[in-house]
């Protein structure tokens, strides 16, 4: 539902990736689908629209490698 409301809320109307992310959640919702397939649309829609925290595997890495120096904590 939350993801629902996110794609209501979201400021351009007229986007294709919105409006096909709508159709998975409010299907997942009414049962026609699986909602394990809504939130692959929904995360696609997010990713295109950058709005996914990175993972934190990936924070941790970054941050690993910028500090390699044995003299900095």
């Amino acid at each position: 539902m939350q993801a629902y409301q996110i794609l209501m809320d979201w400021r351009n109307a007229a986007d294709h990736s919105r409006e096909l992310a709508i159709k998975a959640c409010r299907a997942a919702i009414d049962g026609e689908i699986e909602a394990q397939t809504a939130r692959a649309v929904f995360v696609a829609f997010a990713e295109r629209h950058d709005l996914l925290a990175p993972e934190i595997g990936s924070l941790v890495a970054r941050s690993s490698k910028r500090n390699s120096d044995p003299y900095i904590r």
